[in-house]
């Protein structure tokens, strides 16, 4: 969450749900950016501090949902002119079936919770890269988008010597036997053991675990000369960037990614994986 009181003056909230959370909020190269970074345990707790900076506005990864919409109407009453603004979060942001029953979504709606993103009635605004197709998915909140301007890949590589440091401090791609092919596998919430075991035999594989997996997940995976474990708070795009620097192609596994839909590369390709996919 970020928090914007003068434009140049804002403070980012983290919430400690992901892998590495911790070491990320200490980074100094969030000084650089943020006035001040500040770590909470939970989204409730962060939302109530929020509501005591008072800040002109405020921009969330979500306002989907009941609970996060009481949360929001909490920080609205006792921060009246606080603007909530929502911002991408992957390709879910896209999507219509976040709240797949029609009653409860039908209620929802009258009450102004969000049944997608950026439909809550406390939202302001909604900052995506892709104003056509959410026009296309949910045209009734068409007023609500302000698109991104920058190119996402650009951006990325503009800056990833800084994001390196805030994301995996010291990370780089090491011991290249090959700089023809670089396969690399994303996992989603779970990891696939026997998938990664499969890859390792055809090389080198670099094993992006989901930010959400927890530590003691990845002790499953066989030790293996051929599989380069990266650190799971690396986003997955800055990681697919980076190798598409040092290798001529680069075949990225996946289930559903989102990050396939914000880097273009004639390097990359993208696999969707399943237990019939062929691999090479």
């Amino acid at each position: 969450m970020i928090l914007n009181k003068k434009n140049l003056c804002d403070y980012l909230y983290l919430v400690d749900s992901f892998n590495g959370s911790q070491e990320i909020a200490a980074t100094v190269q969030l000084e650089k950016a943020f006035k001040k970074t500040i770590l909470f345990k939970t989204r409730d707790d962060a939302l109530r501090a929020a509501a005591d900076e008072n800040p002109k506005r405020v921009f969330i990864d979500s306002d989907v949902g009941l609970k996060l919409f009481i949360n929001l109407l909490k920080l609205k009453i006792k921060s009246p002119k606080t603007e909530i603004h929502v911002y991408e979060e992957g390709i879910g942001t896209y999507r219509t079936d976040l709240i797949p029953n029609k009653l409860k979504n039908l209620v929802f709606t009258a009450l102004g919770v969000g049944c997608y993103f950026g439909g809550a009635s406390l939202t302001k605004k909604i900052h995506i890269f892709n104003p056509s197709l959410y026009k296309k998915n949910i045209p009734f909140l068409s007023k609500k988008i302000e698109k991104i301007e920058d190119d996402f890949s650009f951006w990325i590589s503009s800056n990833k010597d800084s994001l390196i440091e805030v994301f995996s401090p010291g990370f780089k791609v090491e011991n290249l036997e090959s700089l023809d092919l670089a396969r690399v596998y994303l996992s989603d919430w779970e990891m696939d053991v026997e998938f990664i075991a499969k890859l390792a035999k055809l090389g080198r594989v670099f094993v992006k675990p989901h930010p959400h997996i927890k530590r003691i997940a990845l002790d499953e995976i066989t030790t293996n000369n051929n599989i380069e474990l990266v650190p799971g708070a690396l986003p997955a795009e800055l990681l697919m960037i980076l190798l598409a620097d040092k290798f001529q192609n680069v075949k990225i596994y996946h289930k559903n990614s989102s990050c396939m839909n914000y880097i273009s590369s004639e390097r990359i390709e993208g696999i969707a994986h399943n237990k019939n996919t062929s691999l090479s």
